[in-house]
């Protein structure tokens, strides 16, 4: 996969680029991060203890949600369970993307920027990544990576 990479000096400069690519079509899912760090899951930023101990915090989560009125009828979905984990922060080996680039713009800019770090805005297209996951997955022999669209009403 070929990426390129565009500077900017704002953040708004990097909101009307990625809208300027969205609606050329271009690219249709956006990520925002407050770092110019790799994508990579949450979970897999952690030690090997930390990690266990974020496993041991996503089946807490399960049973809470098992256990939740509201929420109890997912128990057997467990890309949306671990979708919602992520929304209260809980590390998971997901990795969010959006189809708005303006949410992308507020991850990338949500929060304590560290001195001397970019906030940046990826830009992909969603067919070209699902073509590179199922090249990646045919020679590992296995579904993993894979693309998983979720919604969950009324998270917040």
């Amino acid at each position: 996969m070929k990426l390129t990479e565009e500077r900017v000096n704002t953040i708004q400069e990097a909101l009307n680029l990625a809208k300027k690519y969205k609606s050329q079509g271009k690219y249709d899912i956006f990520r925002g991060q407050r770092q110019l760090w790799s994508i990579v899951p949450s979970i897999m930023r952690k030690s090997e203890s930390e990690r266990q101990n974020d496993i041991l915090n996503l089946n807490r989560f399960a049973t809470w949600i098992a256990n939740s009125s509201d929420y109890n009828h997912m128990i057997d979905d467990k890309d949306r369970i671990l979708s919602i984990a992520q929304h209260y922060h809980l590390p998971t080996y997901f990795v969010d993307f959006t189809y708005s680039p303006d949410i992308a713009a507020f991850f990338a800019s949500d929060g304590e920027i560290q001195h001397g770090s970019e906030g940046c805005i990826f830009c992909a297209s969603l067919s070209i990544l699902e073509s590179e996951f199922e090249d990646l997955r045919d020679h590992l022999q296995s579904d993993i990576p894979k693309i998983v669209e979720i919604d969950v009403n009324n998270l917040w």
